[in-house]
């Protein structure tokens, strides 16, 4: 039994474990770290477009409003560009006031 070579490999059980199972371990919680912060921010940007919405239809309620008032008010109404000081508008009142047709008098009035 002399002459058998035997060769013995010794090595540590805590370096498996670190090889292996601390990198996947930090993984893993790095992992559901950048998960929470991608749903926290997904959550505030569906928020934030809720609110965008909510107030579009806001002011097309307000516009749609506006519009009722403007075209039957009992007086003539006109609305005047800032930049070009031009009418932008005018109710069905004002054009009769002034004996104008819609189209007419928005090419040919300017201030």
């Amino acid at each position: 039994m002399s002459h058998i070579n035997w060769k013995l490999y010794i090595t540590s059980k805590l370096s498996s474990f670190s090889l292996f199972w601390l990198p996947a371990i930090i993984s893993l919680l790095g992992s559901i770290v950048i998960g929470l912060i991608l749903k926290r921010t997904l959550d505030k940007t569906f928020r934030l477009q809720t609110l965008v919405f909510q107030k579009d239809q806001q002011i097309a309620e307000a516009q749609k409003e506006f519009k009722a008032i403007f075209d039957n008010a009992p007086i003539g109404l006109a609305l005047i560009n800032q930049d070009t000081q031009k009418f932008s508008s005018t109710n069905e009142t004002f054009r009769r006031i002034f004996g104008l047709e819609r189209g007419i008098f928005q090419k040919a009035v300017h201030l």
